[in-house]
């Protein structure tokens, strides 16, 4: 059976290698370190998972959502999100959940946190 394919999008490079060396013994993961090139990946092949970063410039992670959800292929729409944020704010949270993603992790990231919350999103349905 084949790793589930999760897509990390950061503009931090030591925030990126920590994921990736957190999540790879369990999961395909992919990785970009600019928003625009997650985008392209995102939209470019079926990911089980995308987990990004907030705070990235010319496009926060918000907009990279829905950037994806306007122009993927409707068949990814149910794509499910991590979000990562430095700031604990209540105005991301409302922003988050507008977007209808529960899942919002705090920096610096709890790798054991980040494995649970992963495998409960990609667990099978019959929870």
């Amino acid at each position: 059976m084949s790793k589930k394919r999760v897509l990390v999008v950061d503009d931090d490079i030591l925030t990126l290698e920590a994921l990736k060396e957190t999540l790879s013994p369990y999961y395909d993961v992919f990785r970009a370190l600019q928003p625009k090139d997650g985008l392209m990946l995102a939209k470019s092949g079926r990911y089980d998972l995308i987990i990004l970063d907030i705070s990235m410039p010319r496009m926060s992670g918000f907009d990279l959502i829905e950037h994806f959800r306007a122009e993927a292929d409707p068949e990814y729409w149910d794509t499910p999100f991590i979000l990562l944020s430095s700031f604990k704010s209540e105005k991301f949270i409302a922003r988050a959940t507008e977007l209808g993603i529960e899942f919002y992790l705090d920096k610096p990231i709890d790798p054991e946190q980040l494995l649970l919350t992963t495998e409960y999103i990609l667990q099978p349905d019959d929870r």
